[in-house]
Protein backbone atom coordinates (compact mmCIF):
# COMPACT_ATOMS: atom_id res chain seq x y z
CA UNK A 1 0.00 0.00 0.00
CA UNK A 2 1.06 3.30 -0.68
CA UNK A 3 1.36 6.24 1.41
CA UNK A 4 1.09 10.11 0.26
CA UNK A 5 3.62 12.12 2.46
CA UNK A 6 2.07 15.43 1.77
CA UNK A 7 -1.48 16.63 1.65
CA UNK A 8 -2.01 20.24 -0.72
CA UNK A 9 -3.68 23.33 -1.46
CA UNK A 10 -3.17 25.62 -4.41
CA UNK A 11 -3.92 29.28 -3.10
CA UNK A 12 -5.16 31.19 -5.65
CA UNK A 13 -2.88 34.77 -5.56
CA UNK A 14 -3.14 35.73 -8.91
CA UNK A 15 -3.62 39.63 -9.37
CA UNK A 16 -7.54 39.36 -9.42
CA UNK A 17 -7.55 37.09 -6.01
CA UNK A 18 -4.63 38.49 -3.88
CA UNK A 19 -5.79 37.57 -0.33
CA UNK A 20 -4.59 39.81 2.76
CA UNK A 21 -1.95 38.56 4.82
CA UNK A 22 -4.90 37.80 8.18
CA UNK A 23 -6.72 35.91 5.65
CA UNK A 24 -4.03 33.84 4.20
CA UNK A 25 -2.55 33.06 8.00
CA UNK A 26 -6.15 31.88 8.79
CA UNK A 27 -6.87 30.03 5.55
CA UNK A 28 -3.19 28.44 6.31
CA UNK A 29 -3.64 27.51 9.62
CA UNK A 30 -7.26 26.37 9.24
CA UNK A 31 -6.12 23.66 6.37
CA UNK A 32 -3.16 22.50 8.64
CA UNK A 33 -5.62 21.28 11.13
CA UNK A 34 -7.46 19.63 8.30
CA UNK A 35 -3.63 17.41 7.63
CA UNK A 36 -2.64 19.37 4.61
CA UNK A 37 1.08 20.25 4.64
CA UNK A 38 1.96 21.76 1.61
CA UNK A 39 0.59 25.11 0.27
CA UNK A 40 1.37 26.48 -3.35
CA UNK A 41 0.52 29.99 -4.28
CA UNK A 42 -0.70 30.00 -7.79
CA UNK A 43 0.78 33.58 -9.57
CA UNK A 44 0.42 32.99 -12.96
CA UNK A 45 -1.34 36.05 -14.32
CA UNK A 46 0.46 38.18 -12.13
CA UNK A 47 3.32 38.93 -14.74
CA UNK A 48 4.79 38.10 -18.44
CA UNK A 49 7.33 35.79 -19.05
CA UNK A 50 9.76 36.54 -21.65
CA UNK A 51 9.17 33.66 -24.79
CA UNK A 52 6.30 31.93 -22.85
CA UNK A 53 3.70 33.70 -24.80
CA UNK A 54 0.86 31.33 -23.34
CA UNK A 55 1.84 32.17 -19.54
CA UNK A 56 -0.66 33.53 -17.94
CA UNK A 57 -3.06 33.81 -21.22
CA UNK A 58 -6.27 32.53 -18.95
CA UNK A 59 -6.90 35.27 -17.28
CA UNK A 60 -4.49 38.49 -18.63
CA UNK A 61 -1.28 39.81 -17.29
CA UNK A 62 1.23 42.46 -16.72
CA UNK A 63 3.08 43.39 -20.28
CA UNK A 64 5.89 45.79 -20.05
CA UNK A 65 3.97 48.28 -21.32
CA UNK A 66 1.44 48.18 -18.53
CA UNK A 67 4.01 49.45 -16.40
CA UNK A 68 4.09 52.68 -18.00
CA UNK A 69 0.54 53.26 -16.86
CA UNK A 70 0.65 54.95 -13.39
CA UNK A 71 -2.36 52.40 -12.13
CA UNK A 72 -0.94 49.55 -13.14
CA UNK A 73 2.50 50.53 -11.75
CA UNK A 74 1.34 51.16 -8.37
CA UNK A 75 -0.98 48.36 -8.02
CA UNK A 76 2.57 45.92 -9.23
CA UNK A 77 4.77 47.60 -6.85
CA UNK A 78 2.66 47.79 -3.85
CA UNK A 79 1.99 43.93 -4.63
CA UNK A 80 5.67 43.54 -4.58
CA UNK A 81 6.31 45.53 -1.98
CA UNK A 82 3.50 43.88 0.07
CA UNK A 83 5.50 40.17 -0.95
CA UNK A 84 8.62 41.26 0.55
CA UNK A 85 7.06 42.32 3.71
CA UNK A 86 5.59 38.79 4.22
CA UNK A 87 8.44 37.48 3.29
CA UNK A 88 11.07 39.81 5.33
CA UNK A 89 8.37 40.39 7.84
CA UNK A 90 9.99 43.89 8.72
CA UNK A 91 9.10 47.03 7.24
CA UNK A 92 12.79 48.30 6.84
CA UNK A 93 13.83 44.96 5.56
CA UNK A 94 11.07 44.96 2.89
CA UNK A 95 11.91 48.68 1.98
CA UNK A 96 15.92 48.29 1.37
CA UNK A 97 15.20 44.59 -0.47
CA UNK A 98 13.10 46.45 -2.91
CA UNK A 99 15.84 48.60 -3.48
CA UNK A 100 18.56 46.89 -3.45
CA UNK A 101 17.06 43.55 -4.30
CA UNK A 102 16.34 40.65 -1.53
CA UNK A 103 19.59 38.95 -2.07
CA UNK A 104 21.70 41.84 -0.65
CA UNK A 105 19.16 41.98 2.04
CA UNK A 106 19.28 38.61 3.35
CA UNK A 107 23.44 38.50 2.87
CA UNK A 108 23.25 41.66 5.81
CA UNK A 109 20.81 40.11 7.49
CA UNK A 110 23.42 37.67 8.18
CA UNK A 111 26.20 40.37 8.74
CA UNK A 112 25.84 40.60 12.86
CA UNK A 113 27.48 44.51 11.63
CA UNK A 114 24.48 45.20 9.63
CA UNK A 115 21.78 42.89 11.45
CA UNK A 116 22.68 41.80 14.87
CA UNK A 117 19.57 39.81 15.53
CA UNK A 118 19.78 38.51 11.91
CA UNK A 119 15.94 39.86 11.08
CA UNK A 120 16.24 43.88 11.41
CA UNK A 121 18.62 46.18 9.84
CA UNK A 122 21.13 48.91 11.28
CA UNK A 123 19.89 51.49 8.84
CA UNK A 124 23.19 53.27 8.64
CA UNK A 125 25.21 50.32 8.33
CA UNK A 126 23.50 49.11 5.21
CA UNK A 127 26.49 49.12 2.45
CA UNK A 128 24.99 50.35 -0.44
CA UNK A 129 24.65 54.44 -0.45
CA UNK A 130 21.74 54.26 -2.46
CA UNK A 131 19.77 51.60 -0.52
CA UNK A 132 20.47 53.20 2.73
CA UNK A 133 19.07 56.91 1.68
CA UNK A 134 16.39 54.99 0.01
CA UNK A 135 15.19 53.28 3.64
CA UNK A 136 15.46 57.04 5.50
CA UNK A 137 14.08 58.69 2.89
CA UNK A 138 10.98 55.97 3.56
CA UNK A 139 11.01 56.31 6.78
CA UNK A 140 11.12 59.90 6.80
CA UNK A 141 8.01 60.40 4.82
CA UNK A 142 5.70 57.72 7.27
CA UNK A 143 7.03 59.44 10.22
CA UNK A 144 5.15 62.75 8.04
CA UNK A 145 2.76 61.08 7.32
CA UNK A 146 1.83 60.07 10.87
CA UNK A 147 1.98 63.45 12.40
CA UNK A 148 0.15 64.83 9.73
CA UNK A 149 -2.83 62.02 9.50
CA UNK A 150 -2.61 60.30 12.46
Amino acid sequence: MDVFNSLGVMIDCSRDAVPNVARLKKYIDTVSEMGYNVAMLYTEDTYEVVNEPYFGSKRGKYTVEDLFEPSVNIEYGCAILRDLLNDFGDEKCAVAAYNAGPGNVYAWLADPAISPDGKTLIVENIPFEETRSYVERVESTKEKYHELYD
